[in-house]
């Protein structure tokens, strides 16, 4: 194959407490329009320079990063955690549009409130449920069944 790593693998063996995130952005990395229309994944676990990983980063339709992080329970010191992600970003790409997205599977509402206050900021919150489905062996070893 090429030289090139895997976007979907991750580069970081990721503490237990962290593999439910890391399954779920994985998941979401191979269906990126469960979060948003017209995004391509740039790379799943990207590594900045700072040395902090980013879940996932991409490009929307019109070519802006998009940093998407997954959390199971998202507070306020995530929103902390995301600007110093986009803030990073931004040193690496000085001349790029940079927005955040926050997937979450529960609400919390003092981050919702804040996020809302920082409307115009580029940062959106929005949501997931999990769904565990049957599938074959087949599905399972990534080999087609036609």
């Amino acid at each position: 194959m090429n030289d090139k790593p895997d976007p979907l693998s991750p580069i970081a063996q990721p503490s237990p407490s962290d593999i439910h995130e890391v399954a779920i952005s994985s998941a979401l990395a191979r269906d990126l329009k469960a979060v948003e229309e017209g995004l391509t994944l740039i790379q799943h676990q990207y590594i900045l320079k700072s040395g902090k990983i980013i879940d996932l980063l991409c490009n929307d339709k019109q070519r802006n990063y998009v940093v998407i992080e997954v959390k199971k329970s998202p507070t306020k010191e995530d929103l902390n955690q995301l600007l110093g992600y986009m803030s990073d970003l931004r040193d690496e790409y000085p001349q790029a549009e940079i927005r955040s997205i926050v997937m979450s599977n529960s609400y919390e509402e003092d981050l919702a409130r804040k996020i809302k206050l920082l409307k115009g900021s580029k940062i959106e919150l929005k949501y997931y449920r999990l769904k565990v489905l049957p599938a074959s062996e087949e599905e399972i070893k990534g080999v087609s069944s036609s």
